[in-house]
């Protein structure tokens, strides 16, 4: 009822979702991601960005204090993240143009997770700023969570994923842009 004629108020979200689409996506472009967290080198096909990763086959689950949850605390960021719980491989991710590679760091324990795909054989699953997740299917590894961050002293150190969102997406040659323009200073 608070939005009066339901009908009416989804016919107007379609027709403005356009416009609504483009504000979410200049908002996303906007975000400065934590130092240190998206490095750039040339390679042999052009600007390579890095971020460092937790893989995991599937989706990676996350346990607070009340019990396995999303999210453990009450604010939407990835501070509200607790500990992981499942399998998953640390590493890095190299992003380019056209293809996607996973490089593990070997840790004992960790899962071996072999990927290196072209963009083309990959689907963005769920992928939204703010988050630290990215679930993406490729044609060769099935489905995998990536997680933007690390493990440091035991505990799992998690970024907002836009940037990687950026450089899975369409976004990749602006951020490389970015972080080129960055890395010169």
């Amino acid at each position: 009822r608070q939005f009066g004629d339901r009908f009416a108020f989804f016919a107007r979200a379609y027709e403005i979702f356009d416009a609504a689409y483009s504000e979410v996506e200049r908002a996303a472009a906007e975000r400065k991601p934590a130092a240190g967290v998206v490095m750039i080198r040339a390679g042999n096909e052009g600007p390579v960005l890095e971020f460092p990763v937790l893989a995991g086959m599937g989706v990676l689950w996350f346990k607070g204090p009340d019990g396995v949850t999303a999210w453990a605390g009450p604010n939407a960021d990835v501070r509200s993240y607790g500990r992981i719980e499942g399998r998953f491989t640390r590493g890095r991710l190299e992003v380019t143009a056209d293809r996607v590679r996973f490089i593990s760091e070997g840790a004992a324990g960790d899962p071996v997770i072999v990927l290196d795909s072209s963009k083309q054989e990959m689907r963005l699953n769920c992928a939204v700023g703010g988050y630290p997740r990215v679930v993406a299917n490729f044609r060769a590894t099935g489905r995998l969570t990536l997680l933007l961050g690390s493990v440091v002293d035991g505990r799992p150190q998690l970024y907002d994923a836009t940037p990687l969102v950026r450089a899975l997406g369409p976004g990749f040659s602006a951020l490389a842009a970015e972080q080129g323009g960055q890395s010169s200073q």
